[in-house]
């Protein structure tokens, strides 16, 4: 999740007059003494720039600004978090020896990756991998499980397949929302005319602890990939379910239809990394906290005022003025975030919690 990301999750709550979400949206920056449309059409860059994209630059420079006080403020309260740090990354892949293969005769082979109930989690999808003894070309995809919309898609030209070797096709840090996708399918399609997937057994597909101890949620990490077949678990699968972070490789002649899918062993690896986001806890508690983050912007408004204009354009009354509402409103910002951050829900559902917080013990049935 990037920051035009966490900028959309506060269009709801932090708009300006005149725009279409101004009837909706609670907090109207213009509200603020010292900023009008006026004012912002002024300070935009003529033909190039709207009073509108003055506003959203002034909200962008604020998320950048939240992100890091938010942080701040959490551990001010002593509340310790693992915000930005990857907590569990998966095994990476490496062909067994002797050589074990199989010949993949089906159309699909692919992975159903499931996910705990965790919040402020992303998922990484950075690679899928596999050790092809043959030539061959495939297609990827990765297909949201409860939707069946395609999230992810290498392209209409087919992927070839070098023999012998450990093939990587990446997915460019392709981001997942745990919250939001609980149950994923990577699939490669076989190549229309492609010879069928000859591949080598692999070691991979456990989840190796990056930052985790006794009291952390260490059993939500399924190792299935230890080289034994499992059945897929579609009990699991339902999005009122506790699932768990999973994978479990398949083979199959459907794309989406797992009911007919053979699971098999690991001839098929991924490399994901589970991140704990600041972004998404931001945007999952957008409505509390945009009443501190419309000061913030309004603050970063009448600064591009006093740098916009020329010191001696501006009456000294006016020059102080903006000065003055400048510093009352960073207070007020961090203010309001001082009262707002401690009493956001800092723990409980959430991995991304230090387990000696006397706030912040994991929920129970994922343990």
């Amino acid at each position: 999740m990037d920051n035009c990301e966490v900028l959309s999750c506060f269009d709801s709550y932090i708009g300006i007059k005149g725009c279409e979400n101004e009837t909706t949206c609670k907090h109207l920056v213009n509200d603020l003494p010292g900023i009008s449309n006026e004012l912002l059409d002024k300070i935009a860059d003529g033909d190039q720039e709207t009073y509108f994209d003055v506003f959203t630059k002034a909200k962008k420079y604020a998320i950048n600004s939240l992100k890091d006080d938010v942080q701040e403020t959490l551990l001010t309260s002593q509340t310790r978090y693992k915000f930005g740090s990857t907590v569990f990354t998966s095994e990476k892949s490496r062909v067994i020896k002797p050589i074990e293969s199989l010949e993949h005769t089906e159309e699909y082979i692919g992975m159903l990756l499931t996910m705990a109930d965790s919040k402020y989690i992303l998922a990484r999808y950075n690679s899928v991998s596999l050790y092809p003894l043959n030539e061959c070309s495939v297609y990827a995809k990765i297909i949201d499980y409860e939707s069946g919309e395609t999230i992810f898609n290498s392209g209409e030209t087919a992927i070839e397949l070098t023999p012998n070797q450990t093939n990587v096709i990446e997915f460019d840090g392709f981001n997942v929302d745990c919250t939001n996708q609980r149950a994923l399918i990577l699939v490669l399609q076989r190549a229309s005319g492609s010879n069928n997937l000859e591949l080598a057994k692999l070691s991979c597909n456990r989840y190796k602890e990056s930052d985790c101890k006794t009291c952390d949620p260490c059993d939500s990490i399924d190792s299935i990939g230890s080289g034994t077949v499992s059945d897929i678990p579609f009990e699991m699968l339902g999005l009122d379910q506790v699932n768990e972070f999973a994978i479990y490789p398949f083979g199959s002649n459907s794309e989406t239809d797992l009911t007919i899918a053979t699971p098999i062993e690991n001839y098929i690896c991924a490399d994901i990394e589970l991140i704990c986001s600041i972004e998404q806890f931001i945007c999952q508690n957008a409505e509390r906290l945009a009443s501190a983050l419309v000061y913030k912007v309004g603050a970063n408004l009448l600064e591009e005022k006093r740098g916009t204009f020329r010191t001696g354009n501006l009456a000294k009354g006016n020059l102080e003025f903006t000065m003055d509402k400048i510093e009352d409103y960073k207070k007020e910002y961090q203010i309001r975030l001082d009262k707002i951050v401690p009493t956001l829900p800092l723990s409980g559902d959430s991995m991304c919690w230090h387990c000696d917080n006397n706030s912040g013990a994991y929920y129970s049935s994922l343990v």
